[in-house]
């Protein structure tokens, strides 16, 4: 089982927030790409 903590969510987020601030949007979309994996991975459990 693996264990997933809500606020890894809210910080992947704000890294790709803060660099999208930083004119960095390449690495931002990684960040939220990961945001969003995490995101679905967490629902998925939930449903089970």
């Amino acid at each position: 089982m693996i264990k997933l903590d809500p606020t890894h969510f809210n910080s992947r987020y704000s890294l790709g927030f803060t660099y999208e601030e930083l004119g960095k949007p390449e690495l931002a979309e990684i960040e939220y790409e990961r945001y969003r994996s995490l995101k679905k991975r967490f629902e998925s459990m939930i449903k089970e």
